[in-house]
């Protein structure tokens, strides 16, 4: 159903899904399950989506404490792969904001906690590439 919000092709019926593995404190199965896309190729708002797939939540790290909660490992998700089509921070919080609207619109999502969260992958123009992660507001000017 997202994938077909964001006007996505529906590549898979059947999402089907794989382990990915690796060993970090957040993840205790030492693998992630994720599924194959089941959208590509999609538009919100003149954004790009590249595809929509599901996947499993890890833990929460506190990479301060060293402490772990995992109180949401293992609920699923939808991750959605833009395209690289924002181009500054204002594009960023309007884009999360429809897209966040648009989900909500479909009383089909659970809010942890009663907020959406978002992690971010910023690519900056020295070449480097930053991740923000759990977002849950999109306030500002």
């Amino acid at each position: 159903m997202i994938a077909k919000l964001l006007n996505c092709k529906i590549v898979n019926v059947k999402a089907f899904v794989k382990r990915k593995h690796y060993n970090y404190p957040d993840l205790p199965s030492g693998y992630q399950r994720t599924s194959d896309p089941i959208g590509t190729d999609g538009e919100l708002s003149g954004i790009g989506i590249w595809e929509v797939h599901l996947e499993e939540d890890p833990g929460r790290y506190d990479l301060v404490t060293g402490r772990v909660d995992y109180n949401r490992s293992g609920v699923p998700l939808v991750e959605i792969v833009t395209a690289p089509d924002m181009k500054s921070p204002e594009d960023v919080r309007n884009f999360l904001k429809e897209l966040m609207n648009l989900l909500r619109y479909t009383g089909r999502i659970i809010e942890v906690g009663g907020v959406m969260r978002a992690d971010v992958n910023i690519s900056l123009e020295s070449g480097a590439r930053v991740e923000i992660k759990n977002i849950n507001s999109v306030k500002g000017p």
